[in-house]
C-alpha cells in the first residue's frame, strides 16, 4: 500500500549533474516530519534521519535499568530543520512527537539558542517499551504517544534528558566560541582602519613631527625581527603603531577582563581590551569605528597633554581632520 511518484523525462543536466539520489532522501528526511504511519523512499531506499546533511553525529547506547538497551543517535544538521527534536522508536517505528525531553527550561532561558536546537534531531530505539514477556507496555493502544506516568518513561525521559542537555551545552559553547572569534576579529578589523585613520589625521597636523621622525628612523640600523611565539595567544593580535607628535604607540588587542579599562597604556604599548563591553555591545554597529577612534585618542590624548583644555583641542583637531578627509574620501582610498 502507499503512493508511488515517478520522476520521468528529466532534463539531462537534472538527471547527471543536479539530482543526487542521498541528498534527495536528506532534503524529504529533513522537511518530512516522521510519523509511525509515514514513510518516504527514494528508488527503494528509505530517507531517514542520517540522510540528513549533518556537521556531527552523537552515538546513544546505553542498558537502563528498566528500559533495557537504549540505542541510536542525536543528529546537528547543517541547516535548520522543519521539525527539530529526537524521535523515539520503538521496533523501528516512530511513536509520538520530536521531542527535548524537559530541556524546555534551558530553551526558554537563552542559555541555548533557538538557531542550536533548530539543528538538533535524531531517532533513539527502546525495545523495552513494547515488551514480549507479557508485561506492561509503555505506549497507548493507537501507538500516538506514551504512557507518560510509566516508570520506564520516566526513566528513560530523565536519560534523555541529561544527554541532551550535555550536547545543547557543548554545542551552545561552540557557537559562544566561534561569535568571540568572529568579533574579535571584526574589532581587529576595525581597529586597522582606526589606526590608519587616526596617523594619516596626525600626520597633517603635525607635519614637522612626522618628517623629523622618518628622519630618525632611517638613521638606525634596521633591528631584527623579534621572533613570533610558537603558540601564540589567538586573542592577542599586534595592529600596527600609532605616531602623534613625537610620540608612538603600539596597538594590540588583548583580552583583559571585562572589569578592566578599555584601553591601557604600558610601556609604549596601547592594550586595546578585546572584552570589555563597550566593544562587544556594538559588534554589530556602524558606529564602532567611530567609538574606536575616540577611545584610541582619548587614551593617548589623556598620557600626553597636560591639561584638559589642551587635551580637548587636540582632540577636537584630530576628529575634525578624520572628518574633513573622509567627507573627501568616503572609502578611505
Amino acid at each position: 500500500h502507499g503512493t508511488t511518484i515517478t520522476l520521468s523525462s528529466l532534463l539531462p543536466h537534472v538527471l547527471h549533474r543536479a539530482l543526487s539520489l542521498s541528498k534527495l532522501r536528506g532534503f524529504l528526511a529533513r522537511e518530512i516530519p516522521h510519523r509511525a504511519d509515514f514513510r518516504v523512499f527514494v528508488n527503494g531506499e528509505e530517507a531517514q534521519l542520517v540522510d540528513v546533511p549533518h556537521r556531527r553525529v552523537y552515538a546513544i547506547s546505553e542498558d537502563l535499568p528498566l528500559c533495557g538497551q537504549v540505542f541510536g543517535q542525536i543528529i546537528v544538521a547543517t541547516k535548520a530543520l522543519e521539525a527539530p527534536g529526537v524521535y523515539t522508536t520503538v521496533r523501528g517505528r516512530v511513536v509520538g512527537h520530536p521531542q527535548f525531553f524537559g530541556n524546555e527550561d534551558l530553551l526558554a532561558s537563552r542559555h541555548v539558542s533557538a538557531a542550536i536546537t533548530r539543528l538538533v534531531t535524531g531517532e533513539v530505539e527502546v525495545l523495552g517499551f513494547d515488551p514480549t514477556d507479557g508485561s506492561d507496555g509503555v505506549i497507548l493502544s493507537d501507538r500516538s504517544r506514551f504512557l507518560e506516568e510509566h516508570p520506564k518513561y520516566q526513566e528513560f525521559r530523565a536519560y534523555m534528558k541529561k544527554r541532551l542537555r550535555e550536547i545543547l551545552n557543548e554545542l551552545s559553547r561552540e557557537e559562544e566560541k566561534r561569535q568571540e572569534e568572529r568579533a574579535f576579529q571584526d574589532l581587529n578589523e576595525d581597529l586597522d582602519d582606526c589606526v590608519r585613520d587616526i596617523n594619516k589625521a596626525a600626520r597633517q597636523m603635525f607635519p614637522k613631527e612626522e618628517q623629523e621622525r622618518e628622519e630618525r628612523e632611517r638613521a638606525v640600523a634596521p633591528q631584527q625581527p623579534v621572533p613570533k611565539p610558537e603558540n601564540p595567544n589567538p586573542r592577542k593580535r599586534r595592529a600596527g603603531s600609532i605616531k602623534i607628535g613625537e610620540l608612538t604607540y603600539h596597538v594590540e588587542t588583548s583580552p583583559l577582563g571585562r572589569d578592566a579599562r578599555e584601553c591601557v597604556i604600558s610601556d609604549s604599548i596601547l592594550f586595546v581590551n578585546a572584552d570589555h563591553p563597550t566593544f562587544q555591545a556594538t559588534l554589530d554597529s556602524r558606529d564602532r569605528p567611530a567609538l574606536l577612534r575616540r577611545v584610541l585618542l582619548n587614551a593617548i590624548l589623556s598620557a600626553r597633554v597636560q591639561n584638559f583644555q589642551e587635551y580637548q583641542d587636540l582632540h577636537d583637531s584630530l576628529i575634525r581632520n578624520m572628518a574633513t578627509y573622509e567627507s573627501h574620501d568616503p572609502l578611505g582610498e
